[in-house]
């Protein structure tokens, strides 16, 4: 289960592609995963 869970942000690769709206999942910490629809987490933003 992830801590923190961001939804529906504007995700950047940094390499100059098109931005892509996403979901991002964090654990310990650390981005877990990047995805377009993510479920199951302790608090959501």
């Amino acid at each position: 289960m992830l801590d923190l869970l961001i939804q529906n942000g504007l995700i950047f690769d940094g390499l100059g592609s098109t931005p892509v709206i996403g979901d991002i999942g964090i654990q310990n910490g650390r981005i877990v995963a990047i995805t377009k629809y993510l479920v199951g987490c302790v608090m959501y933003i």
